[in-house]
């Protein structure tokens, strides 16, 4: 079973015509640039036999968005610009009486893609064929231009509106996306579940929207792995969730688990928007997850998997860290070394180096990925020096390590025993 992971393809991460109103947070700089990454997504999906499509759905005041209770922007403390906000959900511990300017959203024509920027105090100009409300939260409109994808695209946006065909929290399945609706309060954290027993829209296209716990969030497609402190909520404290397990979970393992159909070998393939951030936490910690977690599930003893991260369909947020373009030329150098920081590594993970094997499905641990090019060609590989779950080469190290300690020890207990008993000797004389 293959199964693509497409990262937060959606309207507020994307550039949207002329710069106008409806992208938040532009990732991707140009409107070529985002048609680009469709084009090699028609690629990526051809032999999938799953395709997910991630989507950021934050309630409108959570605790990662600036602009609230004093909050500013400071991407190393995990405070982002607004975007990606499901505006009829709020967090009611720090609920607030406060709304979005109602402003008409821009409309795109389903049959070409071409966007209708939608002034306020004018009414939308919609033109012969099928027309829909852009809106942040859901998949790029961007898809419209793309003769293969616009069909399951157009129809995804319908069911999702409607709770269908989308992994996700319960209480948020249905998608009203009315800022002038009444806003709603998001239940308490424990209080939520997550729903993953929708089927695929064809058998094959489903989304998962993440993001929408309220002191949580998920760079991830898989997890949600970061917590805040938000007791003061002008000023929230990150710290990674530590021990990642399935509690803490967007239901995404689950679902792939649920629907592989007897498939004993899995490869799952991410990309998207963008590479150095949720692409990247969703390699890693979907790994982790797998090591720490579902490997080790009685039901899925016997399934081998294989994880892919592909720069085809995928695009990076521009100077994260300082000089990181938006298409880096390769996977070594800046962008090996960004991965390979400690707080992008998931506890128990140790750094990655590259070399030139390529990589089969594997039972049991993982230690390594397959990078694509932006062709779709092999690239490279990443193996870890430890993974968690205690595999890889640093526990050898530790268990060579350990005996030579041993030995360390007891010379050193030997020489002591040695300096007692002349200590002794002498106080012997002394008396």
């Amino acid at each position: 079973m293959k199964v693509l992971v497409v990262i937060d393809v959606q309207n507020c991460f994307m550039f949207h015509k002329d710069g106008e109103r409806g992208g938040t947070f532009l990732n991707v700089e140009k409107e070529k640039v985002s048609k680009d990454i469709i084009d090699e997504l028609e690629t990526l999906v051809d032999d999938k036999t799953h395709v997910v499509f991630s989507r950021d759905f934050h309630p409108v005041n959570h605790i990662s968005l600036e602009g609230y209770e004093g909050r500013r922007i400071d991407a190393l403390k995990g405070v982002w610009p607004k975007h990606c906000r499901n505006k009829g959900v709020q967090c009611g511990a720090r609920a607030f009486d406060y709304k979005d300017p109602s402003l008409p959203n821009n409309v795109v024509d389903t049959d070409t893609g071409e966007l209708t920027i939608v002034n306020e105090g004018t009414s939308s100009q919609r033109g012969g064929g099928e027309s829909i409300d852009v809106i942040g939260t859901e998949l790029s409109y961007m898809f419209f231009k793309s003769e293969k994808l616009k069909g399951p695209v157009k129809e995804l946006i319908k069911k999702n509106r409607e709770g269908k065909n989308k992994i996700g929290l319960g209480d948020t399945m249905v998608e009203t996306n009315d800022a002038s609706s009444e806003m709603k309060e998001a239940p308490e954290d424990s209080e939520r579940t997550v729903n993953y027993d929708e089927l695929p829209l064809d058998g094959k296209y489903i989304t998962l929207t993440k993001g929408e716990r309220c002191d949580k969030e998920a760079y991830s497609a898989f997890n949600y792995h970061i917590v805040y402190d938000s007791s003061d909520p002008a000023n929230p404290v990150k710290s990674n969730i530590i021990p990642n397990d399935a509690a803490n979970s967007t239901g995404l393992w689950e679902w792939i688990l649920k629907n592989r159909n007897g498939a004993n070998e899995i490869t799952i393939t991410v990309c998207g928007l963008v590479g150095n951030v949720c692409v990247m936490h969703s390699l890693l910690q979907g790994i982790a997850l797998w090591n720490n977690i579902y490997s080790r599930q009685e039901q899925n003893q016997g399934i081998s998997v294989k994880f892919v991260y592909s720069l085809q369909g995928t695009r990076f947020a521009k100077d994260v860290p300082e000089g990181m373009p938006v298409k880096p030329e390769s996977f070594d150098g800046s962008v090996l070394g960004w991965f390979n920081q400690p707080f992008n590594l998931p506890v128990g993970m140790g750094s990655i180096t590259l070399d030139n094997s390529k990589v089969t499905p594997k039972s049991g641990q993982i230690d390594s990925f397959e990078v694509l090019n932006y062709d779709g060609s092999y690239l490279t590989t990443g193996r870890f020096s430890a993974t968690v779950g205690g595999a890889g080469r640093r526990r050898s190290v530790r268990r060579r390590r350990s005996s030579s300690r041993r030995r360390t020890v007891k010379k050193s207990n030997k020489t002591q025993k040695g300096r007692r008993t002349k200590s002794k000797r002498r106080s012997h004389h002394r008396r």
